[in-house]
């Protein structure tokens, strides 16, 4: 009773910056635990989430903020390449 109703809404807070992919795991562990007592209810679509831990939506495979940083290293390396012909 007290892991249902303390522990499991724990799941849906965001994670913490020093540990960002803490919420997956927590939805993974509460997943787990549903399934295992029979309460898992009907399927959902899975929840994916990006290397930083941010959820991401269907079709995608980065977070607005892991693309923004990606682009601007692929930009870099562009410029450094053009620059040293």
């Amino acid at each position: 009773m007290y892991f249902e109703q303390i522990v499991l809404p724990l799941a849906d807070c965001p994670s913490p910056k020093d540990d960002p992919g803490l919420q997956a795991k927590r939805q993974k562990a509460r997943a787990l635990y549903l399934k295992r007592i029979g309460l898992d209810g009907p399927k959902k679509e899975k929840q994916r989430f990006c290397e930083c831990g941010a959820p991401i939506g269907k079709g995608r495979r980065l977070c607005d903020k892991c693309v923004a940083k990606k682009r601007s290293e692929t930009r870099r390396k562009s410029q450094k390449k053009w620059r040293s012909k």
